[in-house]
């Protein structure tokens, strides 16, 4: 499937980043200057509106990133094959670090105004996570439901959603003394992020943490997990491990 079709919006949506300082333009404005550059690169152009949103996409009123846009179209990294074509002013105060790492090399500039940028889809994940305990925990009672403050960011490669079918969430493991997992009623309780974190961006989370039901010394791993995708501490990701006495 071939989304150069999305590069009109592309262009909307570069246009309501706030590190690009441009005057602000009416919405038609910006329609133009996005016919124009698909003039330009000679790419098809479909700018319009119907009032229908697509399927399962986010709010049409609040403008979008390039993460979350690519996390549209390829959910959980099943899309098929493809590429996906990106034009953005080289007015741009920062450009897209993201969009340039992933990027195909370009042979020749075509315009002198905009910027144009290809990224093969689907990109390979890589499961990355810094967590940081705010308040360590040292024992806890059998059988209890805690609450835990941590800083949780972003060093994926990928936008970790808080909807759809294939969200982020916190979580964890519990590993008794023989290094073996614990399973029981609650282990890996789900605390749900406040809202969606893009590559590089933090969040406080409350994180809620049920406790074994018989008295020992545990491990307790903390981890990142894609719903129906994937744990990040069986990703090789970095996870903090917490000794943890239940008395």
């Amino acid at each position: 499937m071939d989304y150069s079709f999305r590069i009109s919006y592309s262009i909307y949506l570069y246009s309501k980043n706030k590190k690009w300082d441009a005057p602000k333009k009416e919405f038609y404005q910006e329609q133009l200057s996005a016919m124009w550059a698909g003039i330009e690169a000679n790419v098809p152009v479909i700018n319009g509106y119907s009032g229908n949103v697509p399927p399962n996409y986010v709010d049409f009123s609040k403008p979008i990133n390039m993460v979350q846009l690519i996390n549209w179209l390829d959910p959980a990294g099943k899309a098929s094959e493809t590429r996906f074509c990106t034009i953005s002013p080289k007015e741009q105060v920062e450009p897209n670090n993201f969009i340039y790492n992933y990027s195909l090399p370009q042979k020749k500039s075509f315009s002198s105004n905009f910027r144009l940028q290809t990224i093969k889809l689907p990109i390979e994940k890589i499961f990355s996570q810094q967590i940081k305990v705010l308040d360590t925990p040292k024992s806890f009672e059998p059988k209890v439901t805690v609450k835990i403050p941590v800083l949780v960011k972003n060093t994926s490669n990928f936008l970790w959603s808080n909807v759809g079918e294939y969200p982020t969430n916190f979580s964890y493991r519990w590993i008794d003394a023989d290094g073996k997992l614990v399973t029981f009623d609650g282990d890996g309780e789900r605390t749900p992020l406040p809202f969606e974190l893009s590559p590089g961006e933090s969040a406080v989370l409350n994180a809620v943490i049920k406790t074994p039901p018989k008295p020992g010394k545990y491990s307790l791993v903390l981890t990142m997990v894609q719903e129906r995708v994937a744990w990040f501490n069986e990703k090789q990701a970095q996870s903090p491990n917490i000794e943890v006495t239940i008395t």
